[in-house]
Parts: structure tokens; C-alpha cells; sequence
């Protein structure tokens, strides 16, 4: 999942999956943040297995890609 600006993309290997308008408000240091699901009450949830998840200050991808075959380097 990336977001650029207020789009957010989805991509399952590589390919996009669908887009659309994910967030119009301002983000604050402040809070948690979640992957894969809603704090409590659970109201949203992303079941299965996260690998290579990074969180970056800059959109990785906005378009289809081909995705790494390396570990990411930090």
C-alpha cells in the first residue's frame, strides 16, 4: 500500500490492484499507528503474515512494479 498526497494504491505483487482517496485530514506525530488493523475495537482487519514491511517519507511506487527479490537495505 502506498499513499501519494491523498491516493492511496494497492498492490499484490507488484500490480495494482485499485486506488482511490484515502485521507484529506493532517497527520501529527502524535498516536499510534497501525498496520493491519483498527485500534480497539476492532473494526478493520488485515489477517495473514507482513514481511517486509518499511515505512517511508517518500512513495516508493504509484504504478505497477517489479517487486524486489533482495531483502531492503536500511
Amino acid at each position: 500500500i502506498t499513499m501519494d498526497g491523498s491516493k492511496i494504491h494497492l498492490f499484490l505483487d507488484g500490480a495494482e490492484q485499485g486506488s482511490g482517496t484515502a485521507f484529506t485530514g493532517t497527520v501529527t506525530a502524535g498516536g499510534n499507528r497501525y498496520i493491519g488493523g483498527y485500534h480497539s475495537p476492532a473494526l478493520f482487519s488485515m489477517p495473514g503474515y507482513y514481511d517486509e514491511a518499511r515505512l517511508s517519507s517518500v512513495v516508493r511506487w504509484t504504478s505497477n512494479f517489479t517487486p524486489p527479490t533482495e531483502a531492503y537495505v536500511y
